[in-house]
């Protein structure tokens, strides 16, 4: 998933393209993986916060 934040350059992915793209076909498309990634890419990477949230849009690389 950050390999796709990152090939985004900048560009708001939504959580959905992220499930599609990182996950196989079969996963459940209402799982809470996404965030759960996220949280996890958010604490190894420290500050400042590099994946960033656009609000009901998806996430996004960058520090603002």
């Amino acid at each position: 998933m950050l390999e796709l934040l990152m090939r985004a350059d900048g560009g708001v992915l939504s959580a959905e393209y992220l499930l599609d793209k990182a996950w196989d076909a079969d996963t459940d498309p209402l799982t809470n993986a996404v965030r759960l990634i996220v949280h996890t890419l958010r604490r190894k990477l420290g500050e400042p916060r590099l994946v960033q949230t656009a609000i009901r849009a998806g996430y996004y690389l960058g520090t603002e």
